[in-house]
C-alpha cells in the first residue's frame, strides 16, 4: 500500500473512544444538566443527547472495526461531521461543569441566573466570555447528532455493514483493553536473530579487517520500524555482552549533523558523560582523545540509524567512514562495531568495504540477510492497529512534537490527561471522581506510557545520570501518518494548508501571528508554541487567546513573554498551561481557570507574585513553580487535588493556619511546614491530619527561633499531633523546643511497624530535647544526622532500643555541634550498626567516650574534639573491599591508637584540617594513600616535604590556607614527580615559588587560587616538560601577568579569572603575544 493510501486508511479512526467518554460525562453530569438546563426541556434534551451519543458510539466502533480501505469520501465526511458535533457537545458539557464549579465557589443556588449576575463572581466573568449560553446551543448540537444517526444506514451499506439494526440504549461495544506487554512479548519473534547477533559479537575466531583497521563491523539492515534498533538494544543490554565488553557505547548517528559532532558524540559516551567536549572544535584533537579513550579496552560501539552522504560517491563515503573510525583500531582485540541502517548501500560501505580483505565477510554479513524486509507501511500500520484504542489516541498525539524530541514522560502524561485520553473501563476518572479508584489518573497515564515503551514506540536515551525518552524517526513518521486528520506540526514558514479537522497543533513562535489564516482556531484542543532559534523576543497576537477559547492544552514555552495576557481568563476549558522562563507577571484572570489541572512555570522564574485567587483553582493537580511562591497562596486548602511538593508557612491569619492541610490528601514528594510556633492550639495541629497523606515521601517540620505568641511553647503538643503517615521515607525536625520525643517516635510505635519505610532522619537545633528516641529499631533507616542537640549529654541503651540487631540498615551517622555530649556507649547487642560506612563527629568538645565502630566503616570525619584518647575503631577487616577515607582535625590521631595498623594500610583519602603543629610519628607509613588534603596548617616548606616523603602512592594533593608555605620544592629524584596527577594550592598567601613544576611529567591538573604572591616568575619559564598537563587554572592571582614562554601541547583547558587585566584581555580577544603562546587548536579559554 502506498503512502497516500495508508494515510487515507488511517484518517478518521478513533472516534468511538471519545464518544464513549462523552457518554460517561453525560451520566456523571446529569445533576448539573438538570440544574442548569431550562426546566421544561431538560429531561427530554438529556435523554436525547445520551441516546444519540450511545448509538453513534456503537456506529463509529462498527465502522472502525470494518477498516474500509481506502476511506470513502462520503464516510470521511460523515466522520468529520460527527466529530464536530461531538466536540460541540463536549464543550457544552464542559461549560456546564464549569458553572457547577463556579457555583461551589460562591453560594449554593439552583438558579443559574442568580449566579450569573452576582457582581465580581467567577460566573459573572463567564458572562463576558460566553455570549451564547450552553442551553442555547444544545438544540443545534442535537440536530447535528440526529442527522448523523439518520445517515448511518447509508454509511453502513457503504462499508458493508448491516445498518438496519440499532443498538439498545445504554449498551456499548466492549472496549479494547490490555495490560502492559509481557516481557517475553516485548521482542516477539526475533529471539533467533538476537542469539545470532550476540554469538557473533562475542565469538573470538580472529579479527575481521577493514582496510588497515582491526575492528569487525556487524550491519543490521532493514526498513524502518521493523525492529533494527530494538534488536541492537536487546543485544546491547544482554548479560553476555555486559560481561564480555569493557566499554559499551551507543550513539544515534542520525542526530549528529557532521563528522565532528559524531566523533564528539562517541567520545562523550566513551567518557560516560563525565567530561564536556563541546568546547573542542578541532577534529584531529577529538580523534586523539577518542584514540586514548578506547586504547587497550575491548569495546562495543553501536551506531544507530546510519545514513550515507547522498552528495558523495560510494568510494568517498567509504573513505569518510574509514577516517572517522580510524581511532577505534586502538581498541583491544575482540572489540566490535554494530551499525543499524535502512540503506543497503551503507551496509555495503561498512561491511563490504571495511571487511573486504577478510574471509569472514559472509559470516559477518549473515545477520544483514535476516528476513526483516517486510513492507514498511503495512508493518507500521499493523503495529499501530494492534494497540488498544486508548493507546492509539496517546501515541498519535505525539506527532505534534518534533522529531528527535526528548520527552518528559510525566509532562506527556499530564497532556494526555488534559485531553481526556486517560480512561478506565467505567469512563474518565476526572468526571467519575477519584474516590472509587485506587490508582490516580497519573498512575494510569504512566501505565499507558510504559505500555508504549514496552512495545518500542518509545526508547530510552541515557545521557549521564539523566534518562530521556525518544521516538525513532520511522515511529514518528507512523504517528504523523495515523494522526494526519487530527494533528499538525508547523515548522518555519510552512505554506501548506492545515486540514479543518485538525484539533492538536504545534507551531514555531514566528508563525503564531499567521496561524489564524491557516486553521480554525476555535476548533483547536492543543496548541504548543516552540521557540524559533532566530527570534530573541516574541508576543502573543492581540485577541489571539480569545480565539482559541476551546483549547485544553496550551504550551507557551516558546513565547518569550514577561507578562501573560489578561485574556487567558477566556480559556475556561483549559486543563494544561506551560509558561516560558521569561514570565514575570500572571494576571488575576488566571484564578478563574477552574478546569486547570497543570500550571507549569520554570523554577528559575522571578515572579512578582501569584494571583490572589489561586485558591479558586479547585481542579489543579500540578503546580510547577518555586516552593516559595506556593507558600504565599492564601486558602491553599481548597486545592484538594494538588499533588507534588509544597511549602506551607503557618500564620495566624485566615487561610494560612494548619487546618488548610486537612483535605490535601494527594500531596506527593515534600511537605515543608515552617513557622510552627504560630500554631494557636493543639486542635489546629491535629486538624492538619498529616497521617492521611500516604503519598508524602519527605516531611520537614520547622519552628523559628522566636518564641510562641500564645503563652508557653506548645511544641511538644504540636509535634505529637503532626504524626505522619507510616509510609514516610524522610523526616526533618528543626528548632523543636520540646524536651521529649512524640509517642510516634517511641518503641511501641516501631514495634507495630510504624515508620518502617523511614530511610533518613534529621534532628537539628532541638536544644531542649534530652533523651533520644529508640531509633535503632527503625529497620530501613540509612541516614541519621543529629545537630545542635545541646541538652543531650549521654547516648546510651535507649538510643538502640534493645533487640538482637540495632540500626540494621544505617550507613551514614553524623553528630554535629553536640556541645554537652560526654558519652556515647554501645547497646547490649553485638550487632550494632552492621552496615555503617560513614561517621562524622563534629564540634563535640566534651565527648570522651564512643563505642567501637564496626569494621564496615569506610569514612571517618572527626573535628572539634579535644579529648580523643578513647576514640577507637574496631580492627579493620582486610577482606572488606573498598577504600578507607579519613577526615580529622589533628594529625596526632594517626599515631594515638585511634586507628589500627590495618586502617593505616588501607587509607586512600586523608583530609586534615585546623592542625597547628603537625605531629607525625616517625616512620609513619600510609602505603595506600592516594588523595591528601591539608588545610590550615602552620608547617613550613621543609615540614611539608617531610610529610610527603613516605606517601609513595600519592596522586592528588590539595594544600589550602597554609600560610607558612612559601614554595613547593621537592628534592631531586622525588617519586612524586612521577605519581602526582593533581596539584592544588588555595589561599596560601605566602606561596611565591613553584620553580620545579616542569619535573612533574605526569601531572594532569594544576590549580592555583587566591595566592596573592604567585606571579609569572613563580612558574618555570617553560612548561613543555609537563607533557601530560591537561588543565591549568589560575584564579584571583592579580600579580600573574603573562604565561610561560612555551605551553605543553597536551593542554586542553585554560582557566584564568581575576589575573592581570591585560592578560585576560589578550586571551579573550584571541590576540597578542599570550595567545600566540598557546596551542591554538587545542585550547578552551574560560
Amino acid at each position: 500500500m502506498n503512502y497516500s493510501a495508508a494515510v487515507a486508511a488511517a484518517a478518521g479512526w478513533l472516534l468511538s473512544p471519545f464518544l464513549n467518554s462523552l457518554s460517561d460525562r453525560i451520566r456523571s453530569c446529569a445533576d448539573d444538566l438538570f440544574r442548569y438546563l431550562p426546566s421544561g426541556s431538560a429531561s427530554a434534551d438529556l435523554e436525547r443527547l445520551q441516546d444519540y451519543i450511545v448509538r453513534l458510539s456503537a456506529y463509529a466502533s462498527a465502522v472502525e472495526r470494518a477498516r474500509c480501505r481506502p476511506l470513502h469520501t462520503t464516510l470521511l465526511a460523515w466522520l468529520n461531521r460527527l466529530k464536530d458535533a461531538a466536540d460541540d457537545a463536549d464543550n457544552i458539557l464542559d461549560e456546564i461543569h464549569y458553572r457547577s464549579l463556579a457555583d461551589a465557589l460562591t453560594a449554593p443556588s439552583p438558579d443559574l441566573c442568580s449566579i450569573l449576575v452576582t457582581p465580581g463572581s467567577v460566573c459573572g466573568h463567564l458572562v463576558s466570555v460566553c455570549s451564547d449560553h450552553p442551553f442555547k446551543r444544545l438544540p443545534s448540537v442535537l440536530d447535528k447528532l440526529a442527522t448523523a444517526c439518520a445517515d448511518y444506514a447509508g454509511i453502513a451499506s457503504l462499508v458493508g455493514l448491516d445498518g438496519a439494526g440499532s443498538p439498545q440504549r445504554g449498551n456499548r461495544l466492549a472496549r479494547n483493553s490490555s495490560s502492559i506487554m509481557p516481557a517475553d512479548d516485548a521482542f516477539f519473534g526475533r529471539q533467533r536473530e538476537l542469539n545470532l547477533l550476540v554469538e557473533t559479537l562475542v565469538r573470538c575466531n580472529g579479527s575481521a579487517q577493514f582496510g588497515n583497521q582491526s575492528v569487525p563491523v556487524v550491519g543490521i539492515v532493514g526498513d524502518g520500524g521493523i525492529g533494527k534498533t530494538k534488536l541492537a538494544q536487546m543485544a546491547f543490554h544482554h548479560p553476555i555482552i555486559l560481561e564480555h565488553f569493557d566499554l559499551r557505547m551507543w550513539v544515534c548517528a542520525s542526530s549528529h549533523v557532521d563528522d565532528l559532532s559524531l566523533t564528539r558524540g562517541i567520545l562523550q559516551v566513551a567518557a560516560d558523560w563525565k567530561v564536556d567536549y563541546d568546547g573542542i572544535v578541532n577534529f584531529d584533537r577529538l580523534q586523539n582523545l577518542l584514540d586514548s579513550a578506547v586504547a587497550g579496552r575491548r569495546f562495543l560501539l553501536v551506531l544507530d540509524d546510519v545514513w550515507d552522504d547522498k552528495e558523495m560517491t560510494m568510494p568517498a563515503n567509504r573513505e569518510r567512514w574509514r577516517n572517522l573510525l580510524a581511532p577505534l583500531q586502538r581498541g583491544k582485540q575482540g572489540s566490535r562495531i554494530v551499525v543499524t541502517t535502512r540503506m543497503k548501500v551503507v551496509a555495503d560501505i561498512h561491511i563490504g568495504g571495511m571487511l573486504s580483505n577478510t574471509r569472514s565477510e559472509r559470516e559477518w554479513n549473515n545477520i544483514s540477510g535476516t528476513d526483516i524486509h517486510d513492507d514498511i507501511f503495512s508493518t507500521l500500520l499493523s503495529s499501530y492497529y494492534h494497540l488498544p484504542q486508548h493507546l492509539q489516541y496517546c501515541f498519535s498525539y505525539c506527532s505534534i512534537f518534533p522529531k528527535n524530541w526528548k520527552f518528559d514522560h510525566k509532562k506527556l502524561v499530564r497532556m494526555w490527561i488534559a485531553q481526556g485520553f486517560v480512561q478506565t473501563e467505567s469512563g474518565s476518572l476526572e468526571d467519575l471522581g477519584m474516590k472509587y479508584f485506587k490508582r490516580s489518573l497519573e498512575d494510569l497515564g504512566m501505565k499507558y506510557f510504559e505500555q508504549l515503551l514496552a512495545r518500542s514506540f518509545f526508547h530510552t536515551l541515557r545521557q549521564g545520570n539523566r534518562m530521556h525518552y525518544v521516538m525513532h524517526d520511522l515511529i514518528h513518521d507512523l504517528a504523523q501518518m495515523v494522526s494526519h486528520s487530527g494533528c499538525a506540526r508547523v515548522e518555519g514558514n510552512m505554506s501548506k494548508s492545515i486540514p479543518s479537522t485538525v484539533r492538536h497543533i504545534s507551531v514555531s513562535s514566528n508563525f503564531l501571528p499567521h496561524l489564524k489564516k491557516q486553521c480554525d482556531l476555535r476548533r483547536l484542543r492543543t496548541l504548543i508554541v516552540y521557540k524559533d532559534s532566530l527570534m530573541t523576543s516574541s508576543t502573543i497576537p492581540v485577541d489571539f487567546l480569545s480565539e482559541v477559547k476551546n483549547v485544553r492544552t496550551l504550551d507557551l514555552t516558546g513565547c518569550l513573554i514577561s507578562e501573560l495576557p489578561e485574556a487567558i481568563g477566556h480559556l475556561i476549558h483549559l486543563r494544561y498551561i506551560a509558561l516560558p522562563g521569561t514570565i514575570k507577571v500572571l494576571p488575576e484572570s488566571v484564578s478563574v481557570l477552574l478546569h486547570l489541572q497543570t500550571l507549569d512555570i520554570p523554577k528559575k522564574c522571578q515572579l512578582d507574585a501569584l494571583p490572589e485567587g489561586m485558591h479558586q483553582l479547585v481542579s489543579l493537580r500540578h503546580l510547577g513553580v518555586d516552593l516559595k511562591y506556593i507558600s504565599m497562596i492564601r486558602g491553599i486548602g481548597s486545592l484538594v487535588k494538588l499533588q507534588g511538593s509544597i511549602e506551607f508557612h503557618v500564620k495566624t491569619e485566615s487561610g494560612h493556619t494548619l487546618e488548610e492541610l486537612k483535605n490535601m490528601k494527594d500531596l506527593h514528594g515534600l511537605l515543608h511546614i515552617k513557622n510552627l510556633e504560630n500554631v494557636q492550639c493543639e486542635d489546629e495541629a491535629c486538624d492538619a491530619q498529616l497521617s492521611n497523606k500516604e503519598h508524602l515521601k519527605i516531611l520537614k517540620l520547622e519552628w523559628t527561633s522566636a518564641g510562641s505568641a500564645f503563652g508557653p511553647p506548645m511544641d511538644a503538643e504540636v509535634l505529637q499531633c503532626l504524626q505522619p503517615h507510616k509510609n514516610l521515607e524522610e523526616l526533618h525536625i528543626k528548632r523543636y523546643k520540646g524536651k521529649s520525643s512524640p509517642s510516634w517516635l517511641e518503641l511501641k510505635s516501631f514495634e507495630v511497624g510504624f515508620l518502617s519505610d523511614l530511610k533518613s532522619l534529621y534532628l537539628t537545633n532541638c536544644r531542649r530535647w534530652k533523651l533520644l528516641p529508640p531509633l535503632g529499631q527503625l529497620p530501613s533507616l540509612k541516614v541519621l544526622h543529629l545537630k545542635e542537640m545541646s541538652s543531650v549529654t549521654q547516648i546510651g541503651i535507649e538510643f538502640y532500643g534493645g533487640g538482637t540487631m540495632t540500626f540494621p540498615s544505617l550507613k551514614d551517622l553524623e553528630f554535629d555541634d553536640m556541645s554537652n555530649l560526654i558519652s556515647w556507649t554501645g547497646g547490649n547487642s553485638n550487632l550494632n550498626f552492621p552496615r555503617l560506612r560513614k561517621l562524622k563527629i563534629l564540634n563535640c568538645p566534651k565527648l570522651v567516650k564512643v563505642p567501637l565502630l564496626p569494621p564496615t566503616t569506610k569514612s571517618v570525619t572527626i573535628e572539634g574534639i579535644q579529648k580523643i584518647s578513647n576514640l577507637k575503631l574496631t580492627p579493620y577487616c582486610s577482606s572488606k573491599s573498598g577504600k578507607f577515607v579519613l577526615e580529622i582535625s589533628s594529625a596526632s590521631m594517626l599515631g594515638e591508637g585511634f586507628l589500627h595498623q590495618k586502617h593505616l594500610e588501607a587509607i586512600e583519602v586523608l583530609n586534615i584540617r585546623g592542625c597547628w603543629g603537625l605531629i607525625l610519628a616517625e616512620g609513619l607509613w600510609l602505603p595506600s594513600l592516594r588523595k591528601l588534603r591539608l588545610s590550615q596548617f602552620n608547617m613550613d616548606d621543609e615540614q611539608l616535604s617531610l610529610c610527603l616523603e613516605h606517601l609513595t602512592a600519592l596522586t592528588s594533593l590539595d594544600i589550602i590556607d597554609c600560610q607558612n608555605i612559601t614554595s613547593f620544592l621537592l628534592p631531586e629524584g622525588s617519586r612524586h614527580f612521577e605519581t602526582l596527577r593533581h596539584l592544588c594550592f588555595q589561599d596560601c598567601q605566602m606561596l611565591s615559588s613553584l620553580a620545579n613544576l616542569e619535573s612533574f611529567v605526569f601531572l594532569k591538573s594544576l590549580i592555583i587560587e587566591r595566592c596573592a604572591r604567585v606571579m609569572t616568575e613563580s612558574l618555570p619559564t617553560e612548561l613543555t616538560g609537563m607533557t601530560s598537563l591537561n588543565k591549568l587554572s589560575i584564579s584571583h592571582c592579580p600579580g600573574f601577568q603573562s604565561l610561560p614562554r612555551n605551553m605543553p601541547l597536551s593542554l586542553e583547558f585554560l582557566h584564568l579569572i581575576g589575573c592581570h587585566p591585560l592578560l585576560t584581555q589578550w586571551l579573550h580577544e584571541r590576540n597578542g603575544p599570550e595567545w600566540e603562546r598557546l596551542p591554538l587548536s587545542q585550547i578552551t579559554v574560560y
